[in-house]
């Protein structure tokens, strides 16, 4: 299974926001926003990552 680092999360929720929002926002709004992203695709991750291990703890 590949892991998702951290600093990946953040370039990929950044190239992502920087093809959606234009540059005319504020730092701040345009990092809460970027952080949402993120925290969105980590508990995706994290909840993929518990279901496998729960059907994997099923099979043993």
């Amino acid at each position: 299974m590949y892991f998702i680092s951290e600093y990946e999360l953040e370039l990929i929720s950044f190239t992502i926001f920087h093809q959606i929002f234009p540059e005319e926002l504020s730092y701040w709004l345009r990092l809460i926003i970027i952080n949402l992203i993120t925290a969105i695709i980590t508990i995706g991750y994290a909840k993929k990552k518990a279901e496998n291990m729960k059907n994997y703890s099923a099979i043993s």
